[in-house]
């Protein structure tokens, strides 16, 4: 009722928002998602997963305390909600992808720490199955691939839990999805991963520079995997795609900042580093410029394929 002191876990947040708001994520507005979807068999039963959302809470809580404006689209989970950052609960995976598209039309950084149910029953049950003297049979199907299909001029990190392959499995998935980062945990560590407060993560970067963290809070996971968020907002590098008219994609309030003079700009692309001259005198910076570049790819490099990426640098 009125008067009622808040629980005191509500009035530490509220500080920590406070003493972040010239932090180092001031003015950035980072979308996290969190928890295990869940694809329903009939109105009782649906497939899901062990996530417990805590490593997505973990996030949004600091990205908070650092001065973000902070979305969280949360599955199901036992948690509270953080205080001061905005949440959208949702269930399915189709219901997270929805609701990520609409977020992350102005965001910064999308932080996809959930784990979204890889399948779906093809068909959901009206009714109760009854459960009868023979087994039953799920026909699946795959649900739809948000990190991989989201768009959108924002950093994109990913998580993996692996069973075996750590690094190698989660290499695989930063490459197919175009991250910027992934965040590798071996789910079989009886101290890290579903339902701990602890976790012992491996970072790999696009560069594919690895950095193996010791067990620590998930707290301290998310502030380590902030700082690399933060230093990947400040770099002054340019991503495009090649499609069929190539176009520009621009970290947000970035031009490239290439040098007045003449000089060589690094195309890192699918096949390999690029090296192309440039004159400032004839050459133009800016969008146009580097389209014109993106077109002289595509014709003198045809093993570039749509939808390949490439980095300027």
């Amino acid at each position: 009722g009125l008067g009622r002191l808040a629980d005191i876990k509500d009035i530490i947040g509220s500080i920590c928002q406070v003493l972040g708001r010239s932090g180092d994520l001031a003015g950035k507005h980072i979308v996290v998602t969190a928890g295990g979807t869940q694809e329903p068999i009939d109105p009782v039963r649906y497939l899901s997963n062990r996530s417990s959302g805590k490593m997505g809470y973990a996030l949004a809580e600091a990205a908070r305390d650092r001065g973000a404006k902070v979305t969280l689209v949360t599955a199901p989970t036992s948690l509270p909600e953080p205080v001061g950052v905005d949440v959208i609960q949702v269930g399915t995976a189709q219901e997270m992808r929805q609701a990520v598209e609409n977020v992350t039309l102005r965001s910064d950084a999308l932080i996809m720490a959930a784990a979204v149910a890889d399948y779906r029953p093809l068909k959901a049950a009206k009714d109760k199955i009854k459960k009868g003297k023979t087994g039953l049979t799920l026909e699946l199907e795959c649900t739809p691939d948000i990190l991989g299909t989201v768009k959108g001029n924002f950093i994109k990190v990913g998580f993996a839990a692996e069973s075996s392959n750590l690094v190698e499995n989660a290499r695989e998935k930063l490459k197919q999805k175009g991250l910027a980062l992934i965040v590798a945990n071996d789910i079989t560590a009886g101290d890290s991963g579903f339902g701990t407060d602890t976790n012992r993560v491996t970072i790999i970067d696009r560069e594919g520079k690895i950095e193996s963290l010791p067990l620590m809070s998930k707290r301290k996971v998310a502030d380590r995997l902030l700082d690399k968020v933060v230093g990947l907002s400040e770099e002054t590098i340019v991503y495009c795609s090649l499609r069929e008219e190539p176009r520009i994609g621009f970290s947000k309030g970035q031009e490239p900042l290439f040098s007045k003079r003449k000089g060589t700009l690094i195309l890192e692309t699918a096949i390999g580093n690029i090296t192309v001259s440039y004159n400032p005198k004839y050459d133009e910076f800016g969008p146009r410029g580097v389209s014109k570049w993106l077109k002289w790819l595509k014709k003198n490099h045809p093993e570039l394929k749509a939808g390949d990426k490439v980095r300027l640098q």
